[in-house]
C-alpha cells in the first residue's frame, strides 16, 4: 500500500481519469444522462488516461509490480478513482473504438496522448511499440480485443499501412495533418440507445 500511495505515476493516472469525466454542475442543459446522472466526458482526456494506464500496466507486467497487478482487471480500485468517472469515460472510449478500424483507433489513442503534432515516422514507431510483438495483452478497458490488436499489427507492419490509417482519420475529421506530421483533432462521438 505504501508503494501505491507514493507512486507518482499512479497519481498522474488518477488525475487523468478524474479530469476525463466531469460530474454534473448547476447547468445540466447541455449534458447527456449516464448512469442516472449527467456527465461530460472529455474524449481526448479519456483516451489519454486509457493509453497511459495501459502503458503503465504493460510496464508493470514486465516488472512484476504486485501493487499494479490489478490495473488491467480493476483500475477503479488500483487508481482509487470514482467508478462513475471511469464508467462514463470508458463508455465514450467504447463508442469511438466501435466506429473505427483497429489501427485507426490505436493511432487515435496514441495521438490523444500528445499535446502537439507527431511526425508520421515517429507515430508509426510508437504504434508498433504500443501494439507490441508478443501475445496481445492490452487491458479490456482500452477496447482492443486480441483479434483487433492482431489486425492492427498486420496493418501497421508497413509505413504505408500507417499512412493509410492516418489518411482515414484525417478524412473522418479525427486527425489533422500539419506541416511535418499529424495531430489529434477533437471530434464529437455519440453513445447510447436510440428508439426507432
Amino acid at each position: 500500500m505504501a508503494d501505491r500511495d507514493q507512486n507518482p505515476e499512479l497519481a498522474k493516472l488518477r488525475a487523468l481519469w478524474v479530469a476525463a469525466a466531469i460530474p454534473p454542475g448547476e447547468d445540466r442543459s447541455a449534458l447527456a444522462p449516464a448512469f442516472g446522472r449527467n456527465w461530460r466526458v472529455n474524449l481526448k482526456s479519456a483516451l489519454k488516461a486509457a493509453y497511459h494506464t495501459a502503458l503503465l500496466y504493460l510496464k508493470a507486467k514486465v516488472a512484476a509490480a504486485t501493487y499494479l497487478a490489478g490495473l488491467a482487471a480493476d483500475p477503479i480500485e488500483v487508481l482509487e478513482i470514482p467508478a462513475e468517472a471511469f464508467e462514463a469515460s470508458t463508455a465514450i472510449v467504447r463508442a469511438v473504438s466501435e466506429s473505427m478500424q483497429p489501427l485507426e483507433y490505436a493511432i487515435y489513442v496514441v495521438l490523444s496522448a500528445h499535446d502537439g503534432e507527431v511526425a508520421e515516422a515517429g507515430l508509426a514507431s510508437e504504434i508498433r511499440d504500443f501494439l507490441g510483438s508478443g501475445q496481445p495483452n492490452v487491458p479490456w478497458w482500452l477496447r482492443l480485443s486480441s483479434k483487433a490488436v492482431e489486425r492492427a499489427r498486420r496493418a501497421a507492419a508497413t509505413d504505408e499501412g500507417v499512412r493509410e490509417a492516418v489518411a482515414l482519420l484525417v478524412e473522418k475529421g479525427c486527425a489533422q495533418r500539419t506541416g511535418s506530421g499529424v495531430k489529434y483533432k477533437a471530434k464529437n462521438f455519440e453513445t447510447g440507445f436510440r428508439t426507432e
